[in-house]
């Protein structure tokens, strides 16, 4: 691939520029979104066209996913042409792709930027804001931490919570539809004293959208969490111990 590391490095600066005139961070510069731009970028040059869809990887979102790359909001410019700086004021001139370039949320940017052997630019904008991945433990003691603090603040008994390694097999392609796989997990109970259990599915980014049932249940016994985690969220199987 004929990379231009010389003119990425300059439209980033570029792009800098015009956010700062208008009071915004930086972009931090990101080597994965860079890759993928790239990526993106030698597909144009291979077709000698420019495009958001491609017919070998899809749309920006579907390169983004291949690619694992944890985002929780992305954009993309894309052009072609001779001179780079020229290209950098198209951009600033189209109300899409200026959005992109000033969108207060963004956070990070990676530029592909190929030339052909006519020398004829092909570039590819990524911007992301990214998403931070949380470990287990984070979301451990933050389900813990939320459903102790109300309960005190009820006066109720304090009431146990663990990360289940069985629970969180399921956590992936629990199926509340089909009661074989509902028995399944529902065996995982059975080393525990309890009354009554109920399950609930959640998939989230963050622990702070996390919502937690029964959390001021006089009868709660003991909660126990399964989590599946990928590179951009958690899925989170929780399942609540009445006694």
């Amino acid at each position: 691939m004929n990379i231009q590391k010389n003119l990425e490095s300059r439209m980033i600066q570029l792009v800098n520029n015009v956010r700062k005139s208008y009071n915004l961070q930086p972009l931090q510069f990101c080597n994965g979104l860079c890759d993928i731009a790239r990526k993106h970028s030698l597909d144009q040059l291979q077709s000698n066209n420019i495009f958001h869809i491609s017919p070998k990887t899809g749309t920006v979102q579907d390169r983004m996913d291949n690619n694992q790359y944890p985002y929780s909001l992305f954009g993309e410019n894309v052009a072609m042409g001779q001179n780079m700086v020229t290209l950098h004021q198209k951009l600033l001139k189209s109300k899409g792709h200026f959005k992109n370039i000033v969108h207060r949320d963004f956070s990070h940017i990676g530029i592909g930027i190929l030339a052909n052997h006519k020398n004829r630019l092909f570039i590819t904008q990524l911007f992301s804001k990214k998403a931070k991945i949380y470990s287990r433990i984070e979301f451990l003691n933050f389900v813990e931490g939320k459903l102790q603090n109300q309960r005190n603040n009820q006066r109720l008994s304090f009431v146990p919570i663990s990360i289940n390694e069985n629970l969180c097999k399921y956590a992936k392609n629990i199926d509340f539809s089909n009661q074989s796989s509902i028995d399944r997990v529902m065996n995982i109970a059975q080393q525990y004293s309890y009354r009554t259990v109920k399950m609930e599915y959640q998939s989230t980014t963050n622990p702070s959208s996390l919502n937690i049932s029964h959390i001021c249940h006089p009868n709660l016994n003991r909660v126990l969490i399964g989590i599946d985690q990928t590179y951009n969220t958690n899925r989170i199987l929780l399942m609540y111990l009445f006694r």
